[in-house]
């Protein structure tokens, strides 16, 4: 009952509340409509200017239009409010206050710094005494200009000025300038060692704990902070970065050859490596690493296009680039789609030229073909029978004790180069009579142990006793010594290209006096013109197969430990040895070529000896090494023609030249030849033969850089990335090219260019990302930012 009688009261005190609500809310509406109809009323009567004439009739207009704008004003939505005060109207005019003039406390302002003032313009203006700029006198627009770039830059680049008074520095400040030199100078010779040497980074950290402990009292020592951070910096942005500008700055204007090859890392990531071989400025051919790239698409044109990236990058035009070298794989020497022939397109005169020292290979690989199937397998059963054992080792040991025999290991055998069977096949020679006892323990005997190994062990010794084995291996030595001495000129770094051809035709020769007539060799005059067929070999018991192997087979055949058709079997796969090896060799050299053949004018004995008479063929083959311009060509082809002539009648005037120099040393000497008055007289020949002798002659230079590859990137360092492989290169060649330049391999001069170099890095931001530029090296700014990896 209760309950009732409250919702009861509480819903008529709710009605109640709502119908006094609405009747107010009626009678505002119609109050507000009243006057509202008043003020239009009001502003519908005669204006003052109207009624003109009479005084008393203006002013009460006036007073009326006054009472009416106070009206309406009261009658503004949202504005009229219980709370709030209503606005007294003046009757004095309102003065409006001008917000874009000039403030003189701006002059004094410590946020502005001092360097606002009023601008020359008129008072609505601000102008910036630093910046020389005008700015519109709000002191928004003033604060918005003293927050700009340009403004902060301009302040940047006045605190950063010189007082005259520090032009000279006090001696304090002398000694401590070339304290800190020195530091920094032992900070790059510490990274420049690193990276010649090959050692982890990650060593430096243990190697700076290990030196301020020695030498506690050494002040320089104390103060090198060359962590492995810090000397990964210097390696990547300084001493790489310096040689790859200073290589991309000189080739940019020079002539130049490139060796290119592929391999493969411990990571079995593919790369590229790129050589250039050229002529510095003081002379000297030299051979400088340019890139290592990653390879996706192992294609001719996969490889064009990342040659064409690698000089692009660097600013190199591909139009200064005159010869390639590179290996006989069917990729590059392809006469449809090889990546000589689509370099070509680009450089229509390029010098091409295949690896020699890879020809050989394969020249000795096809030959093998024709000695007995298991003998290649059976020199590599014996080095690794013994090599994958220690108690082997030892009792092979013991046994070349009893057989009084150099106690000599014996040598692996390289799965990628036939040539390297020579010492291997040389150190069993020498063992034999210690391998003899060896396996006959183990194959006749109970040295062996399980059951396989004495199986292998009895194969190999059977081996051993057939007498026709030892007799091949004889001649393997004898030949392979013939084409290895070959195959090491050509993997000299000296210029061997004017060589070339009289080498090999040396070697052939050779080669074809072990079973060809004296009669058909004289008949052909050049040994690459004999006709290779069977009237022209000697008889097979006239065969020159070499002294020990001719006084094996006499003496096991006066012993009858070999008969006459066992001798004739030895004979004729010789033979066949000699004969396919023969028409490798001269199908792979083509001694027809006009260009190898006028290249033996680069050598200065023919230079000086008069039997070439004009060098025209050489400048028509070359023509890019003449100039741009078509008068600068004419001009030099004279000048080449005179002084070519002129050095076969000034031979006494010459440098001295011995054959087996390199022929870069004479015409770089020839340069400095003046003449009564101090001109230079062989200038341009020199120059001319100098660039010839930058063309490549084979890719031992490529095989060399991989050899470095792998002693950097190695199962423990093998997350190495190609970016830091590249750098630690560069690093390196810089190193050994400045110690080169200085005449000591350890020490190496630092000059003012590296230093600034430094600083400039050392002045860097020190967060984990590094803008790395190269645009001295590539002319254009890169603004990409790119993560370094610091660790090894």
């Amino acid at each position: 009952m209760v309950v009732q009688m409250s919702f009861s009261f509480f819903a008529a005190m709710k009605q109640s509340t709502l119908t006094q609500f609405l009747a107010k809310k009626n009678k505002n509406k119609s109050d507000s409509s009243s006057d509202f109809e008043s003020v239009v009323k009001l502003d519908s009567s005669p204006s003052s200017s109207e009624s003109s004439d009479d005084e008393e009739t203006a002013e009460s207009s006036s007073t009326d239009n006054q009472e009416a704008r106070k009206r309406k004003s009261s009658l503004k939505p949202n504005k009229q409010s219980t709370n709030q005060k209503k606005l007294k109207i003046s009757n004095k005019p309102r003065k409006i206050k001008n917000r874009n003039k000039f403030c003189d406390k701006w002059k004094m302002d410590p946020e502005l710094g001092g360097f606002i003032s009023k601008s020359d313009m008129n008072s609505q203006h601000a102008h910036c005494n630093l910046c020389k700029k005008d700015i519109r006198g709000s002191i928004y627009n003033v604060k918005r200009h003293v927050k700009s770039t340009f403004h902060k830059q301009n302040v940047q680049a006045m605190t950063c000025t010189v007082p005259v008074d520090q032009f000279v520095p006090t001696p304090e400040v002398q000694k401590k300038q070339l304290f800190d030199d020195s530091v920094k100078d032992a900070e790059l010779r510490l990274a420049g060692w690193v990276a010649k040497e090959d050692i982890s980074i990650r060593k430096t950290d243990s190697l700076l704990q290990v030196m301020k402990s020695c030498f506690p009292n050494d002040a320089l020592c104390q103060a090198l902070a060359s962590s492995r951070t810090k000397t990964t910096g210097i390696i990547k942005n300084v001493l790489a970065t310096e040689e790859k500008v200073q290589l991309a700055n000189w080739l940019r204007n020079n002539k130049f050859a490139i060796i290119v090859d592929e391999s493969t890392d411990k990571s079995w990531a593919k790369v590229l490596v790129i050589i250039a071989k050229y002529v510095d400025a003081n002379y000297n051919v030299r051979e400088g690493f340019l890139g290592l790239v990653d390879v996706h698409d192992a294609s001719s044109a996969g490889q064009k296009n990342l040659i064409m990236k690698c000089l692009s990058d660097l600013g190199i035009p591909i139009q200064n680039l005159m010869g390639i070298g590179f290996d006989n794989a069917s990729v590059n020497t392809g006469s449809v789609k090889g990546l000589g022939v689509l370099l070509k397109v680009e450089v229509p005169n390029l010098f091409i030229l295949d690896c020699t020292s890879h020809s050989l290979a394969l020249c000795a690989t096809y030959a093998a073909k024709k000695l007995p199937e298991g003998l290649e397998v059976f020199i590599h059963d014996i080095v690794n029978y013994i090599a994958s054992s220690p108690k082997r080792q030892d009792e092979l040991k013991k046994c070349q004790e009893f057989a009084r025999v150099e106690s000599h290991r014996l040598l692996q055998v390289a799965n990628t180069r036939w040539l390297s069977l020579e010492a291997s096949v040389k150190r069993i020679l020498e063992q034999w009579s210690a391998l003899m006892r060896f396996f006959a323990s183990h194959g006749e005997g109970d040295a062996a142990g399980d059951k396989s190994s004495k199986e292998k062990a009895s194969r190999i010794l059977a081996c051993m006793k057939d007498p026709k084995i030892k007799g091949y291996l004889y001649f393997i030595a004898f030949v392979l010594e013939k084409v290895n001495e070959l195959n090491i000129e050509f993997q000299s770094s000296k210029t061997r290209i004017h060589r070339l051809l009289q080498s090999f035709r040396v070697t052939y020769l050779a080669l074809l006096r072990c079973f060809v007539t004296k009669e058909a060799i004289a008949i052909a005059g050049d040994p690459f013109r004999v006709k290779l067929i069977p009237p022209n070999f000697l008889k097979l018991e006239e065969l020159k197969l070499g002294p020990n192997t001719l006084n094996y087979i006499a003496t096991l055949s006066s012993a009858g430990q070999l008969n006459r058709q066992q001798v004739q079997t030895i004979h004729t796969n010789c033979l066949s040895f000699l004969v396919e090896m023969c028409l490798q060799v001269s199908t792979r050299i083509d001694y027809k070529d006009e260009t190898l053949v006028n290249l033996r004018c680069i050598d200065p004995t023919v230079a000086v000896s008069g039997k070439v008479d004009t060098i025209v063929p050489l400048m028509i083959r070359f023509p890019n090494l003449l100039g741009d311009s078509e008068g600068e060509s004419d001009t030099l082809r004279d000048k080449l023609e005179v002084q070519w002539t002129k050095l076969a009648d000034s031979k006494e005037d010459l440098p001295k030249f011995e054959p087996s120099d390199d022929p870069g040393i004479f015409w770089k000497q020839l340069s400095d030849v003046k003449d009564c008055i101090s001109r230079p007289v062989y200038l341009e020949i020199s120059k001319f033969m100098l660039t010839l002798c930058a063309l490549p002659h084979s890719s031992a230079s490529a095989e060399r850089k991989f050899s470095i590859l792998n002693n950097l990137k190695t199962k423990i360092r093998n997350r190495l990335q190609t970016e830091t492989v590249t750098a630690l290169m560069f690093a390196k060649q810089y190193v050994i090219r400045r110690s080169a330049d200085a005449g000591s391999s350890n020490s190496w001069k630092i000059d003012d260019s590296l230093r600034l170099s430094f600083q400039k890095w050392k002045g860097a931001s020190r967060s984990t990302k590094v803008n790395l530029i190269f645009s001295n090296a590539t002319g254009v700014d890169q603004n990409e930012e790119e993560e370094i990896d610091f660790c090894d």
